[in-house]
């Protein structure tokens, strides 16, 4: 499977959970009546959405893993739509249920009808519609006929012919000017009802807004993790770990000493070598006295079978590590690499 097919099964699968996981809210909105989805603080800070929206973006994160897919940055302008529609869905839904009241479907099959039904029958509006004017323009005049009529032939037959040519052309312009003036009354009548409509509708389109982006925040975060994984500069996919080994050390002096040991050997292409060095150093268990670790982990891409060793070093702060970026290295290779 090549990288767009893995990015399209991705957005599929993600879509796919995200719709699941809002129809689970509405269905458990027709059995208890109380607002899931728009649930909101302060009218527009939609908890519902944001909630709905985390538990649609496993799929993103689960298709993404499976298939050791990274995710196109173009992905973030489908999520937005795929957001949007289900939001339409969620309000089509709820206003559904709004109208049925006590009738509301509880069965899952009479509520599969009925979510299909709100959505296909959606009572839902953004906008107005204007009183603008008839958009058609009507029957124009018909060209004046000549103020006189000249007898006899020759000169003066032509000359009538061409005050009738003039007439006519004036005629056709005063029609085009007519049509166009038309147009133009109409197209700024049909931009004042949408702008009135949309005014008058300005608190449902900021919580439609609010809804449809707090249902994607949970996607951004998923695409936004997967993509902060290690992967293959060359077959775009993510690495995958075959092992890791980590060591700790109860002083800096041997903290530094087993670290420029490993690095000297790591930056020498000595991957094996490396690797020795780092398991003979050091305690492979945390202690009370323990202050420092260091961990090496080895990945490889599955395509072309690259693999990538990488260093890294923490010191205790607390109850916690915090990383020390100095000393961190990354180095890749195409001969195999075991922690063995």
């Amino acid at each position: 499977m090549n990288w767009i097919l893995r990015n399209l099964a991705v957005v599929v699968f993600g879509a796919a959970t995200s719709v699941a996981a809002v129809a689970v809210l509405l269905y458990l909105e027709a059995g208890n009546g109380q607002p899931l989805f728009s649930y909101a603080l302060f009218t527009y800070v939609p908890l519902g959405a944001i909630g709905a929206g985390l538990l649609g973006a496993t799929g993103y994160v689960v298709a993404a893993l499976a298939l050791r897919a990274r995710p196109a940055r173009a992905i973030l302008l489908v999520i937005l739509a795929i957001a949007a529609g289900v939001v339409y869905m969620a309000q089509s839904a709820e206003l559904g249920l709004m109208f049925a009241g006590k009738d509301a479907p509880k069965s899952l099959g009479a509520f599969g009808g009925f979510l299909a039904n709100s959505v296909t029958h959606s009572q839902v509006q953004w906008w107005s519609a204007g009183s603008g004017g008839d958009s058609d323009s009507g029957s124009a005049s018909a060209a004046p006929r000549s103020s006189q009529q000249l007898s006899g032939g020759g000169s003066d037959g032509a000359v009538a012919g061409i005050g009738s040519g003039v007439s006519g052309m004036m005629a056709t312009e005063d029609v085009n000017h007519s049509a166009a003036g038309q147009k133009m009354t109409q197209m700024d009548a049909n931009i004042t009802s949408i702008g009135s409509g949309m005014k008058n509708h300005a608190g449902q389109w900021a919580i439609t807004l609010g809804q449809v982006f707090g249902f994607a925040i949970g996607a951004f975060v998923a695409i936004g993790f997967v993509r902060g994984r290690l992967y293959c500069s060359q077959c775009m996919l993510l690495l995958s770990k075959k092992g890791a080994q980590t060591r700790y050390f109860n002083r800096s002096q041997d903290m530094q000493s087993a670290t420029d040991d490993v690095l000297t050997k790591a930056r020498e292409r000595q991957l094996r070598e490396s690797i020795q060095a780092h398991t003979g150093r050091g305690y492979d268990k945390a202690g009370t006295l323990t202050e420092y670790a260091s961990t090496i982990e080895v990945r490889m891409c599955k395509r072309c079978q690259t693999h990538r060793v990488n260093f890294s070093a923490r010191r205790k702060a607390g109850s916690s590590w915090k990383d020390i970026a100095l000393l961190g290295y990354s180095v890749s290779s195409l001969e195999p690499v075991d922690l063995a």
